[in-house]
């Protein structure tokens, strides 16, 4: 009978440690903000490492592009030294950081199923604004709440075909 008892404790020691795994893994938080566009045979990435950075923290935010379709590589065209853009509203003070649009007309060559890596650059207008300033003059970010925006628009040199994709994320500094 004492064997029987031990059995039954062992089985419900062993429920419970497989039930206490599966409910720390349903409240898991996520660490990164990722968010991803796509259209056909191009995927438009944005990730940061972070949700949440200390104000003026070094950010690391990249966005990527990829081509998926039939062909080994694929030519496009598209303005600006990368074919990737950035722009950045700030959330709680109503802020459009906005971006530059170059307007050199570039192309680059994407390898099938290889990522092209840029990473976030600040761009935009230096204004009188007190806030602009400081985003501008400093690392990283000022306090507050942001939309981190990247867009491609190119058009893919073989067939002519023009892609935009757009993705967003948010991020918070404290």
């Amino acid at each position: 009978m004492s064997q029987m008892k031990y059995g039954c404790v062992l089985f419900l020691l062993t429920c419970c440690f497989v039930l206490t795994g599966c409910s720390s893994a349903a409240t898991k938080v996520e660490l990164t903000a990722s968010s991803k566009a796509s259209e056909d045979a191009f995927i438009l990435e944005l990730t940061s490492i972070a949700k949440q950075y200390k104000e003026h923290e070094k950010d690391s935010i990249t966005a990527r592009l990829k081509y998926t379709g039939p062909d080994n590589e694929v030519r496009i065209s598209h303005g600006g030294f990368t074919p990737i853009e950035f722009s950045v509203k700030e959330l709680n003070k109503n802020k459009d950081i906005g971006g530059v649009s170059q307007t050199i007309l570039s192309s680059t060559t994407l390898k099938k199923d290889v990522w092209l890596e840029v990473p976030f650059s600040k761009s935009g207008e230096i204004t009188k604004d007190e806030f602009i300033k400081e985003y501008f003059n400093k690392d990283g970010f000022p306090k507050g709440k942001y939309e981190i925006i990247a867009t491609t628009d190119f058009e893919v040199e073989q067939t002519g075909e023009n892609v935009k994709l757009k993705t967003v994320i948010v991020i918070e500094v404290n």
